[in-house]
């Protein structure tokens, strides 16, 4: 047995139903906050969702009765049985002020030294990372591996790419002036172009960075050839 903060004991190794019947009856002279993490699976479960919605409906309908539930899970996985009674809170990716501080504190806790010039690339290139990747790949990048800290951050983005199965990553050594005609959008490459030549004096005049762009037209236009 373990105590939580309160002092209160907590079994290990419970069975979430018993769990939640547990959090559910002392709801009801305590206010509780029950936190249910990588518990995807088990929300399919027709115990597990009837006791949640219970739940629920007892914090709206009794006046008493306190125990938010909270789901915490990397994918949207609950039953269509739950969607009424459930708030979807997006949790975004650190900022660029926590990158920063998730670095400062690598650096001081492995004792190793990073120039401001590398600190400054890393917090540029790890946008759109949660803490975990940053830290995997900072591990990997200061293991003494052969493989260059580019080729590492490059193959992470293109795992994230393959696990979000809405993007593909495609690799060509097609040239654009393969293209016949869109003479427009060829210019706005070339433009473009500079900017990832040189990201860090861009930054400095200001230039705002390209995210992406979308291809939209009748079939046999060129999209797809203009993508590679």
């Amino acid at each position: 047995e373990v105590k939580d903060k309160s002092g209160e004991i907590i079994k290990k190794d419970t069975d979430i139903v018993d769990f939640l019947k547990d959090r559910i009856e002392k709801g009801k002279d305590k206010k509780k906050i029950t936190l249910l993490k990588d518990c995807e699976n088990d929300m399919f479960e027709t115990e597990v969702y009837l006791l949640i919605k219970n739940s629920a409906e007892k914090h709206i309908e009794e006046n008493e009765y306190f125990n938010v539930i909270i789901i915490m899970s990397s994918r949207i996985a609950v039953p269509t049985e739950l969607l009424t009674y459930i708030n979807f809170v997006e949790i975004p990716a650190p900022d660029e002020n926590e990158r920063r501080r998730i670095l400062e504190r690598y650096i001081e806790e492995k004792g190793i030294e990073i120039d401001n010039e590398s600190i400054k690339n890393y917090i540029f290139e790890f946008r759109g990372m949660e803490k975990f990747q940053i830290l995997k790949l900072l591990n990997m990048i200061y293991s003494g591996t052969n493989q260059s800290k580019e080729k590492i951050i490059f193959e992470e983005r293109e795992n994230m790419i393959k696990k979000s199965e809405v993007l593909e990553l495609i690799t060509s050594n097609n040239n654009i002036n393969e293209v016949v005609g869109a003479e427009n959008i060829k210019e706005w490459f070339r433009k473009k172009e500079k900017i990832f030549q040189d990201i860090k004096k861009a930054k400095e005049f200001g230039v705002e960075i390209p995210r992406g762009i979308l291809f939209s037209g009748i079939h046999g236009c060129g999209k797809t050839l203009l993508v590679k």
